[in-house]
């Protein structure tokens, strides 16, 4: 199809991110809270700070890869079933963009913790 472009990617990348990037969070996490030295702390806190923006850059683009294939692939063919059916309601919406705010939300709430954390430190 026009403007589609298949990526090998989308299940290595998303089995990274559910199973490697979370206890990888967790390790840090309990590094930074257990270091003394401020300046290495600061550090792992702005490690952590570009890692959170990372993330919340690979939810969106999933989330938008995502939005892209239904309406290639799935949004009008449903319409026309609807339109078969009848009297069944509006088609199912695409969930995608609420899945790219929600994970927006989140990852915003991980960087004001992040920044309070180095807030924290140079204090």
């Amino acid at each position: 199809r026009p403007g589609f472009k298949r990526s090998k990617l989308a299940l290595p990348g998303f089995l990274f991110g559910g199973v490697i990037l979370s206890p990888l969070i967790g390790v840090v996490q309990s590094a930074i809270s257990s270091l003394n030295n401020e300046p290495v702390r600061f550090g792992l806190l702005i490690v952590l700070f570009l890692l959170m923006t990372t993330v919340s850059w690979v939810l969106v683009k999933g989330s938008a890869v995502a939005r892209r294939r239904i309406r290639l692939t799935a949004e009008n063919p449903i319409e026309a079933l609807y339109q078969i059916i009848g009297r069944c309601g509006n088609p199912p919406g695409n969930m995608s963009t609420v899945f790219a705010v929600i994970s927006l939300i989140l990852t915003l709430i991980s960087l004001v913790v992040v920044a309070v954390g180095i807030i924290d430190v140079l204090t």
